[in-house]
């Protein structure tokens, strides 16, 4: 499926907080304090030099010395222009929107371990906000909901369920043989059903 990401539940906080550092780790890849320095400054007078370069093409040695020390006597031997702007801006800020893109995808998988016992597992799809197509709604606490449905089958036509388990209910014989039906009608009749072994009470 397009776009879908599928995952398990994390819920130990410790574990928690070690996959979101290697997130942000795996983003910024060896990208140091000291690197992104070193990379201003050498951005900085590149930036500056190659504007003196092409002024003074051709010229004699001493008027490329005159012209850095016109630029170092101004200030702005460490001026950028608006094209090195662009490339430190591509270069600087792309890692950030990797790592805030992967963090968001990175929170759809945690969760309180308070819920451990479901031992959770989830499909996270990415859509562009702007991406209106079969967006649907629904009404939950008075609030509109947006949604959309993902065609989980198989190559078969067939989703692939293997077993369902009816949680605890007053009459759970009734509702076993109504998942047990249900399935059936959708071709699923293979699929096993289980009635929890947990107390209603």
């Amino acid at each position: 499926m397009e776009n879908a990401i599928p995952g398990r539940i994390e819920y130990d906080e410790g574990c928690q907080e070690q996959l979101v550092a290697s997130v942000i780790a795996s983003c910024f890849g060896g990208w140091t304090k000291k690197d992104q320095e070193t990379y201003l400054v050498d951005t900085l007078i590149s930036a500056r030099a190659e504007q003196i370069r092409a002024q003074t093409a051709g010229q004699p040695r001493e008027h490329v010395i005159a012209a850095v020390r016109e630029a170092m006597r101004e200030g702005n031997l460490w001026a950028v222009s608006d094209e090195a702007k662009a490339r430190m801006a591509r270069e600087m800020l792309d890692p950030l929107v990797r790592s805030m893109m992967a963090l968001y995808i990175c929170r759809g998988f945690l969760k309180s371990r308070g819920f451990a016992e479901e031992r959770e597992w989830r499909l996270l799809a990415i859509r562009p906000t702007e991406d209106t197509s079969g967006v649907q709604f629904r009404v939950s606490k008075g609030i509109l909901i947006p949604y959309v449905t993902l065609d989980l089958r198989n190559d078969d036509g067939r989703l692939p369920i293997e077993r369902v388990i009816v949680g605890p209910t007053a009459n759970q014989a009734n509702a076993k043989r109504s998942v047990e039906r249900f399935l059936r009608c959708k071709g699923l009749q293979d699929v096993r059903v289980e009635g929890s072994s947990i107390s209603l009470l």
